[in-house]
């Protein structure tokens, strides 16, 4: 239907919760919105990416190549206006509705039912697309995802609205927007926003970087294209994408943790000074910063066949999702005493791929538990 497997075909529940996203996103939108009222999400979340969002422009400051210029600006540019919408845009349709009150709808039919839905779903979005203009038209195209749907869990920058577009499904409702686990999920949802926002800053600028900077984002480029070439075969998978096209979002996924990781730090601070700073009764040893990492790796967890790792587009795979960033994250080694003749540990060249600025970094690094 829309290139998806399912393990099992005989279920229907999930061929029509699929159909229903697919041909009627309002639909689905809405009954994420009503799950998240029920689970009293609607105030927590919007609270939390809020926070999110003040912490990015915070640290960004430490990303070792971006000069003074243009962290003001950026930081300017968040603090001015929202960077996050939580849901889907209503750009593509302006109605909101379900399904148009003015057709009438087949029932005896499932097949006629989803190509009469199909092509009016259709026709209402070529006719917005005419009515606005080609400035649309281009700004879709440029869009990260065409177009984000409903049980998305990725957040995708959108170019047209200049927005992070942060999908309700991207936060696990099961837990409560209050406790110590949904602040540990912020390895899943924290990481996967940031990844967007740093795409942000990469294609918007509304100035090209300077000299300096661009030989400062080549050197890394070029250290976490070597280090995927050089990578422990134990920390491989059978399908390794190319160096040359991979560096770059080795890169975008590497900051984007450490500054999530940090994000976490300065919002843990605060649960700390409550005194709840919990660990798990199952894992006593395991610090509240080392479980963010486990979450990480947890969240990234996949059971994938090689068809699928060979058509992944432009996401990693899950082995170099995990295992490459966490190698070059500032903290990830003291914490789980990763030395040098360790896989994590061990280093082909005579440094690590920091993203940020160690001196600095280090010096304004919250106290851990």
């Amino acid at each position: 239907m829309r290139g998806r497997t399912l393990p099992d075909v005989s279920n229907s529940t999930m061929l029509c919760a699929l159909a229903v996203e697919h041909i009627m996103p309002a639909c689905f939108n809405k009954l994420s919105a009503a799950v998240f009222r029920h689970a009293e999400y609607d105030a927590r979340v919007p609270e939390k990416m809020s926070q999110l969002e003040d912490a990015f422009a915070r640290n960004i400051g430490h990303l070792g190549w971006m000069s003074e210029g243009r962290i003001i600006t950026n930081r300017y540019r968040i603090k001015r206006q929202r960077a996050s919408q939580l849901g889907l845009s209503t750009y593509l349709n302006t109605n909101d509705s379900c399904a148009s009150p003015d057709m009438s709808w087949r029932t005896d039919s499932p097949v006629e039912f989803y190509r009469v839905v199909s092509r009016a779903q259709r026709q209402a979005t070529c006719q917005h697309i005419i009515a606005v203009g080609g400035n649309f038209v281009e700004g879709h195209i440029a869009s990260s995802d065409d177009p984000l749907q409903p049980s998305s869990v990725r957040a995708t920058y959108d170019h047209l609205l200049g927005r992070v577009q942060v999908p309700t499904a991207l936060f696990n409702t099961s837990v409560p927007g209050n406790s110590a686990g949904f602040s540990l999920q912020m390895a899943r949802y924290a990481v996967r926003f940031y990844y967007a926002l740093l795409e942000a800053l990469f294609v918007d600028e509304e100035g090209q970087p300077d000299d300096a900077s661009r030989r400062k984002v080549e050197t890394l480029l070029q250290c976490f294209e070597w280090d995927l070439r050089e990578l422990p075969p134990a920390l491989r998978s059978p399908m390794m994408p190319g160096p040359a096209m991979s560096r770059g979002r080795i890169l975008q996924q590497t900051a984007a943790l450490q500054l999530a990781f940090r994000a976490f730090q300065e919002l843990w601070q605060v649960r700390r000074a409550w005194n709840v700073d919990l660990r798990y009764q199952r894992l006593p040893d395991l610090s509240a910063e080392a479980l963010f990492f486990v979450y990480y790796a947890l969240d990234n967890c996949e059971s994938s066949d090689q068809v699928y790792k060979e058509q992944h587009g432009r996401w990693l795979p899950a082995e170099y999702r995990v295992n490459l960033p966490l190698r070059h994250v500032v903290e990830f080694a003291p914490l789980f005493n990763c030395t040098a003749d360790t896989n994590m540990g061990r280093m082909g060249i005579d440094r690590t791929c920091t993203v940020v600025k160690p001196d600095t970094w280090m010096t304004y690094a919250p106290a851990e538990s």
